[in-house]
């Protein structure tokens, strides 16, 4: 029998202190074993039909922040290279004279 739950999480069972397994990328959770088939049962976990099963979605592509210098007019691929160059003393000097 297949349950629906929040995807990529663990089931356990409280009383065996023990992982009985975890909802697949789907959400889906499918057991045979008639003890928890009662107890998600019992608990409300809403069963699935054949039809409801929603295929995984890919994740969604990570896009590359840029990050500006508003001082030197500089953009930077990474957040550790804009942080080193606001750390130099040239940028903290330039930073003052225009204040």
């Amino acid at each position: 029998m297949k349950f629906r739950g929040k995807p990529n999480t663990v089931i356990i069972d409280r009383k065996a202190r023990r992982q009985i397994g975890r909802y697949a990328e789907n959400g889906v959770f499918e057991t045979t074993d008639p003890y928890y088939i009662n107890k998600f049962k019992a608990a409300r976990v809403p069963i699935v039909t054949e039809e409801a099963i929603i295929p995984p979605t890919d994740p969604k592509p990570e896009t590359a922040k840029s990050f500006y210098c508003k001082t030197y007019k500089l953009p930077f691929d990474s957040q550790g290279d804009f942080l080193k160059h606001t750390r130099t003393a040239e940028h903290k000097a330039k930073k003052e004279e225009k204040k």
